[in-house]
């Protein structure tokens, strides 16, 4: 895979099936998703850290950057609900018009492949402070991943979740700021972790 190229890992990981088992009982799980985007992340140099949320179903947490500043988690779920009624097929990864399609091409494998590729190049080019990528399971269930994540004390100063919203901004009441208008993800990392406004911020009254 070309480094840091956000395409070929997002349709790496939507041929990939990684149904919920909790909602479809005959899905593999998420544990082929998890090994590929580890496997990326490694190879894009990452430190990459993988640990079951459940038996078969493992999280993935890489870091990037010299720590000993501010931490920024970039999170995203390997899970897909199921492919009932599609009329495509669901993990062709088929690429038409510029658009992506496949189970999980939207919500959420192309917003992961994103932040990794985005995290992989700000790190390329030297960041004080560090960058985690979390990709957790069970997030169209229960969670299981997200709670994982907490229980083991993995935790940043601030965190962007990508899902899709179409473009609207979903910040939490517990995050000091939030992106205000679109702009390359990497573009964000570096001034936050250097303890700047990144352009397109403010800070929440």
């Amino acid at each position: 895979m070309t480094h840091a190229d956000p395409i070929a890992l997002a349709r790496e990981l939507v041929r990939i099936d990684s149904r919920n088992p909790a909602l479809a009982p005959d899905s593999p799980g998420e544990s082929t998703a998890a090994r590929a985007i580890g496997a990326a992340l490694a190879s894009w140099g990452f430190r990459v850290d993988v640990h079951e949320a459940a038996p078969g179903r493992p999280n993935v947490v890489a870091r990037a950057g010299s720590g000993g500043g501010r931490s920024l988690m970039l999170n995203g779920h390997l899970d897909v609900v199921g492919v009932e009624g599609m009329t495509h097929a669901p993990f062709g990864a088929e690429e038409r018009n510029g658009k992506l399609y496949g189970r999980g091409s939207a919500d959420m494998k192309g917003g992961l492949a994103a932040m990794c590729a985005a995290a992989a190049r700000a790190a390329a080019r030297g960041i004080a402070g560090e960058v985690i990528v979390a990709a957790v399971v069970d997030e169209e269930h229960t969670s299981l991943g997200t709670r994982e994540l907490i229980r083991r004390g993995v935790r940043a100063d601030a965190a962007i979740v990508g899902e899709p919203t179409r473009l609207a901004i979903m910040p939490a009441t517990a995050h000091t700021a939030v992106i205000t208008q679109p702009e390359l993800l990497h573009g964000f990392i570096e001034p936050f972790l250097k303890g700047q406004t990144p352009k397109g911020m403010f800070e929440n009254p």
